[in-house]
């Protein structure tokens, strides 16, 4: 990275942030989107600018931040946007969200356990309720 732009990154950080929140109507993800922005821009070797001022960087870091939020082939969307969704809906697979679900995984515990107490001989069944109470 050129030394140029990494200096504009250390003095404006919190510039960047509230640009990429402005871009990202201030999702979840803001914060990952510009730590991948800068990481990307950290791994480029060669970056090529008219000038290397302020307005130049900002606008060219501005231009990358776009680009990676609403893309949906960018190297933040397959590192952590793809990524992300999958959570997101993990309460429509696993139907977590549905209580009569919760409910009768417990009840099915309760049954083991209920099974289990009863091939218990007197002295673990014992130990079992000091370990209770």
């Amino acid at each position: 990275m050129n030394q140029q732009i990494e200096g504009f990154i250390t003095r404006k950080y919190y510039d960047l942030l509230g640009i990429a929140k402005k871009i990202t109507k201030n999702h979840d993800l803001t914060q990952d989107l510009l730590h991948e922005v800068i990481l990307q821009l950290y791994n480029k070797e060669n970056i090529t600018l008219r000038e290397y001022c302020d307005e130049q960087i900002k606008y060219y870091i501005v231009s990358v931040i776009r680009i990676n939020w609403h893309s949906t082939t960018s190297p933040f969307y397959y590192k952590i946007r793809k990524e992300s969704s999958k959570y997101t809906n993990i309460d429509e697979i696993y139907n977590l969200a549905d209580d009569t679900q919760l409910e009768f995984e417990k009840q099915q515990l309760f049954d083991i356990l209920e099974e289990s107490w009863t091939e218990l001989d007197w002295f673990r069944k014992s130990l079992f309720e000091m370990y209770l109470t």
